[in-house]
């Protein structure tokens, strides 16, 4: 990075010399004119998270923009979602009670299996076609197959999309083949 750090600090000083229109200084005299009037530097961080206080409802999830995100907590309490670029983090009482990866499709769900193991406890039939069951033995078998696969992401269809590693049935075929040759 060191050459194009190096190209853009020469087009930078490049561009001090230009003037604009019809004006009598140039952009870097300009600069150093304003510069006197600016403010200084924040000194503390500035959360670029859109934010949202969503209910838990009765399948232990909060809407946070279109897609439904599993949390820890009892059903009708109010939480603070946080919804950043690449993720998503869920605030109660000054803590930060469950990040899931951001989805980026329309009315889904994504569900942590740890979210529900208190529910299962009481519960254990539930566990049978529970979607969290599901969605988890998604992930971990999309971990297994990502080296055979050659894929740098796979998303297990909860992050909005196949992100371009769907290669049909017959790929898939394949894969299982190239599986069973390794031994797994």
């Amino acid at each position: 990075y060191a050459h194009l750090n190096e190209l853009l600090r020469e087009a930078s000083q490049r561009d001090e010399n230009r003037v604009v229109g019809e004006r009598s200084l140039n952009v870097g005299a300009a600069m150093a004119l304003e510069r006197e009037h600016l403010s200084p530097l924040a000194k503390e961080g500035f959360d670029l998270a859109a934010v949202r206080f969503p209910v838990v409802n009765s399948s232990g999830c909060v809407k946070a923009l279109t897609n439904f995100y599993s949390v820890p907590l009892a059903a009708g309490t109010e939480v603070e979602a946080k919804i950043h670029a690449a993720y998503v983090e869920i605030w109660h009482q000054g803590k930060c009670v469950a990040r899931h990866e951001r989805c980026f499709g329309r009315q889904q769900k994504v569900l942590d299996l740890d979210h529900y193991l208190e529910t299962l406890e009481r519960k254990p039939g539930a566990l049978a076609g529970a979607t969290a069951l599901e969605q988890w033995r998604a992930r971990t078998m999309a971990g297994q197959l990502r080296p055979l696969l050659g894929c740098a992401q796979t998303t297990g269809g909860q992050t909005g999309g196949n992100a371009g590693h769907d290669r049909g049935p017959a790929a898939g075929t394949a894969v299982w083949r190239r599986a069973a040759a390794a031994g797994h």
